[in-house]
């Protein structure tokens, strides 16, 4: 969206500064997603987390009908997974991409919010129990037997 990383880091710098503590929403698994790209992401969010002790979440990249990314999947070079919209739910790959297959998507989101909750600075631990039953939650999408980070 064209903010860069040192602009997002000003402005936690501002909040910790007036005490407010930021929460900063990251999407992976966009169009043009890498393995590369997604760690970098991942990376990029533990830091904030804990310099600035900002809560880090994760949602998958999930193209919403009426959206630019709905309206223009094939220019994208993405398809969708399925038309059934209870599973839109940001956190269930619905979109192929060309880099990454729905699986890696998936482990990804996983390994986002766990490692962003393993290294959580002791301020955020109380937030980021109650994700530690997400998996459970969601276990009647995925064969978490295959989950493997």
């Amino acid at each position: 969206k064209g903010t860069t990383l040192d602009q997002i880091k000003s402005a936690l710098s501002w909040a910790v500064k007036y005490d407010i503590t930021a929460v900063c929403s990251f999407i992976i698994g966009h169009w043009y997603d890498t393995n590369t790209s997604i760690e970098q992401t991942i990376d990029f969010a533990k830091e904030l987390q804990n310099e600035f002790i900002c809560q880090a979440l994760f949602a998958i990249c999930t193209p919403l009908p009426g959206t630019k990314l709905y309206k223009n999947l094939k220019e994208y070079n993405c398809n969708l997974l399925t038309d059934d919209f209870d599973r839109y739910d940001m956190m269930t790959p619905v979109m192929r991409i060309e880099n990454l297959s729905e699986k890696e998507i998936r482990n990804y989101y996983y390994k986002a919010v766990y490692e962003v909750t393993k290294s959580a600075p002791k301020e955020l631990q109380t937030l980021l129990t109650l994700r530690k039953s997400l998996p459970q939650k969601l276990s009647k999408y995925y064969d978490y037997d295959e989950f493997l980070i």
